[in-house]
């Protein structure tokens, strides 16, 4: 049969909507004949019967009906029943003439889990003996809406699925994946077999790790590189549950090589006792094996890739060398030397800074190390790990955008080795929490050769005004209570504001303002209200320089006496703005094999935020100001308890500790070359020591500490 063109152009309608499509149809009288519309589905041979089961109207039937067609042959029946988990395949065509058709169109879903062969291309299935198949995944009924054609006539039908749930069961896997050896670049197969119903799904793992993409009972991986080993395995999941598969190792022959050096053995210096490391990294497959040799003799027992004398003695200088072999074949490193040198020692770190500290942000921070070793060491500051520029002397200092948190080390190195500190764990306080100083003392003797001793002190700080209040105490008598002997038993004070006096004390006399400011400070009590010691308290202070002397109300006396300057300003009154105790000092004649103590308390003690402080010790660089008998070498250690955590006993010249000088207004030392002592160090809050003597002679010594914002 020939279609007109007209005809052919009347086929395109057969995509329209059904309602549309009748009217159309019933404006050409010759196509609306009336007939029985039969079965157009067909059993395949798998057993599944597909059976229509609507009667199609007249109008319909004219799409597929013409007169001397013949009439199609009804089906027994029109249902197909499955049941989750079970595959269903079923394929299906139209019988009778005219022709059968070459498209079917489906006009409703398919039950989910189900699909067609060859797929679906829209809602047409491009073929005249399709098959629907697939595993049902949800029970119920589905009525699907078939439409098959030739292109001329048509036949609309629907097949019913019945798809019951059956008995679900948790997955079982029946197949375990098997561990596996392949070489470089070769292809792995892991597989799995599994049961349950519902069919389950699969996720394959690598070290416990899920792997994108990988949800078949197959995982295939192609140009396999060392990185694949590994430990893999396979989740198998429906809606009953889980079952993990075993684990399947995955292990990736490397290609095989000789032995190459990466890295050669180094020369090496060390000191009588101390220990010599030589190394060598190398690759190779199989794994290589080490002999070390001394001056080309095997040593016995040196046979790994490290060689160590734990202490080393002038016979141990020598040339050594390393064989490295394996299967393939040997190579033969470059010798290095051992110089066992009796004058030098390694680098020693005696005192480091701090564990952790807090500081305020945009303050000053200041880490000190004290190293010793022969020749003198070097120094090299890193932050997390890496070095920083410039950072070359054994006080690092960070100013305003760099005082950053972090972790900071040092490494110490000399000709012999290197060694690097423990970290300092420095943090930046999220508040404008601060600290300050708050107290001074110093512990010393007067006598009839040296009568008199000197404290200054200035009260102020940048953006601060108003006053402070202020205690002043020498304590003589009252020292026997803490154990001291030969104290001086009538100390006086004398407080100056420029030349004039400001205020002065002999006896304390038991005055109850003066208890109560010992109370509120934390100071030691006196022994009584008659004791001969001295102290001055003053709440309105005002901001400015003061300077305190200390001597004996009776001419000639000699003794132990201890003069203390207290920050009184209660913790609720101190704000920002208040004055603090921004420098303490104490000029003393320190004799020949004495030593000068002061401390110092950085508070408030319940705060956590570090200031940082410079601490000098000067006496050749007091000659500049005409003080006659000055001590020509000062060293100053400073004390946390009973451990040194901080020493000096030349400042050499160093540039920062000049600018933190110059920035607090400390007056220059103008020689860089001069031997006065001085630290620059961050500390936490708490009590600190100060001790001052001489190096091959005593003097007059000017002792500082400043606060350093």
């Amino acid at each position: 049969m020939k279609l007109s063109a007209s005809s052919l152009r009347r086929l395109q309608w057969l995509n329209l909507p059904g309602a549309v499509l009748l009217a159309l149809l019933q404006r050409t009288p010759a196509l609306r004949v009336a007939t029985n519309v039969g079965e157009i589905l067909h059993a395949s041979p798998v057993g599944f019967v597909l059976r229509s089961a609507v009667a199609v109207t007249a109008s319909l039937g004219s799409l597929h009906s013409l007169a001397g067609a013949t009439q199609y042959v009804q089906n027994p029946s029109g249902v197909v029943r499955g049941t989750v988990g079970t595959p269903v395949s079923v394929a299906f065509t139209i019988i009778g003439s005219p022709l059968p058709p070459n498209f079917y169109t489906l006009d409703s879903s398919l039950p989910p889990g189900l699909g067609t062969v060859p797929a679906i291309q829209g809602n047409r299935i491009p073929s005249g003996s399709p098959v629907i198949t697939g595993t049902p995944t949800q029970a119920g009924t589905f009525n699907l809406s078939v439409t098959g054609s030739d292109g001329v006539y048509a036949q609309t039908d629907t097949i019913t699925f019945i798809i019951t749930s059956g008995a679900n069961t948790t997955p079982t896997i029946t197949t375990q994946p098997s561990s596996q050896t392949v070489n470089l670049g070769a292809t792995a197969i892991f597989s799995v077999a599994a049961g349950g119903t519902p069919a389950p799904t699969f996720q394959w793992r690598k070290d416990g790790a899920v792997i994108g993409g990988a949800t078949s009972a197959t995982l295939t991986l192609t140009n396999v590189q060392a990185s694949a080993a590994g430990v893999y395995s396979v989740m198998v999941t429906n809606s009953v549950g889980t079952a993990i598969s075993g684990n399947a190792t995955l292990t990736v022959n490397a290609a095989t090589t000789a032995p190459a050096i990466v890295t050669q053995p180094s020369n090496q210096i060390t000191a009588i006792g101390q220990s010599a490391t030589f190394s060598v990294v190398v690759i190779g497959n199989p794994t290589p094996t080490f002999q070390w040799l001394k001056n080309s003799v095997p040593l016995p027992g040196a046979t790994a890739s490290s060689f160590t004398i734990a202490s080393a003695q002038l016979s141990d200088a020598a040339n050594y060398l390393v064989n490295i072999t394996n299967a393939i074949g040997t190579v033969t490193s470059a010798s290095a030397s051992l110089n066992v040198n009796a004058s030098v020692s390694a680098p020693t770190i005696s005192a480091a800074p701090p564990a952790t500290l807090v500081i305020s942000p945009g303050s000053t921070v200041a880490l000190s190390v004290t190293a010793n070793g022969s020749p003198t060491p070097s120094y090299q500051w890193q932050r997390n790990g890496n070095a920083l520029a410039g950072a070359t002397s054994s006080t690092l200092v960070l100013t305003g955008p760099n005082a950053t948190a972090g972790s900071y080390t040092v490494v110490v190195t000399n000709s012999v080795r290197a060694v690097t500190s423990s970290p300092s764990n420095v943090t930046v306080a999220s508040n404008n929490a601060s600290s300050r100083l708050i107290n001074l003392s110093i512990l010393t003797t007067v006598s009839a050769g040296d009568p008199v001793f000197t404290l200054g002190t200035v009260l102020g700080g940048a953006d601060t005004r108003g006053s402070k209040a202020l205690l002043v105490r020498a304590v003589g008598p009252s020292l026997s209570a803490l154990g001291v002997v030969g104290t001086l038993d009538d100390p006086k004070l004398e407080m100056f504001a420029g030349s004039a006096t400001f205020a002065t004390n002999n006896d304390w006399a038991g005055v109850a303002a003066l208890g109560n400011a010992f109370a509120q400070v934390g100071a030691f009590a006196y022994t009584s209200g008659s004791s001969k010691d001295a102290a001055l308290f003053n709440a309105a202070t005002p901001a400015r320089d003061y300077t305190v002397q200390v001597s004996s109300n009776v001419a000639g006396a000699s003794g132990t006496v201890i003069a203390e300057l207290y920050d009184a300003t209660a913790a609720k009154d101190f704000t920002a703005a208040s004055p603090r105790l921004i420098n303490v000092s104490v000029r003393k004649q320190i004799d020949a094999g004495a030593t000068l103590t002061a401390g110092f308390v950085i508070g408030p003690l319940d705060s956590s935020v570090a200031r940082t402080v410079l601490v000098r010790a000067i006496g050749p660089g007091l000659g500049a100001f005409g003080v006659p008998g000055t001590m020509a070498d000062p060293k100053l250690e400073l004390f946390s308890g009973a451990n040194v955590i901080a020493a000096n006993d030349n400042w050499g010249g160093d540039a920062q500790l000049t600018a933190a000088g110059s920035a607090i207004g400390a007056f220059p030392i103008a020689n860089p070359g001069s031997k006065d002592a001085m630290l620059l160090v961050t500390l936490a809050p708490g009590n600190y020591t100060v001790q001052v003597g001489g190096i091959g002679g005593g003097g007059v010594a000017l002792v500082e500490v400043y606060e350093v914002p």
